[in-house]
């Protein structure tokens, strides 16, 4: 949509520059973490095709895997419904 114009005409030109930067630095960090987390519980798993659900549930166990999965649910209808 039309929200990074309407930030950067309110943060400047510097500034909504910087800030574009900053959290496209953290979106890859943590894109790289997922990345590690998915390497790491294959080689203690031996299984190759993961899930962000089944990372999950090895780093915080069932309760953690059905909040993310509950969690997901509810983006993927937020969005969902944002567009009716």
């Amino acid at each position: 949509s039309f929200a990074l114009p309407w930030c950067f005409k309110n943060m400047g030109l510097y500034g909504g520059t910087i800030t574009f930067v900053i959290v496209a630095a953290l979106s890859i960090y943590t894109i790289l973490l997922l990345i590690m987390s998915k390497r790491y519980v294959a080689e203690k798993t031996f299984r190759r095709h993961l899930t962000y659900v089944d990372i999950t549930e090895y780093a915080f166990g069932k309760l953690g895997a059905w909040v993310i999965y509950f969690l997901m649910l509810v983006a993927s209808l937020g969005v969902a419904s944002s567009y009716l």
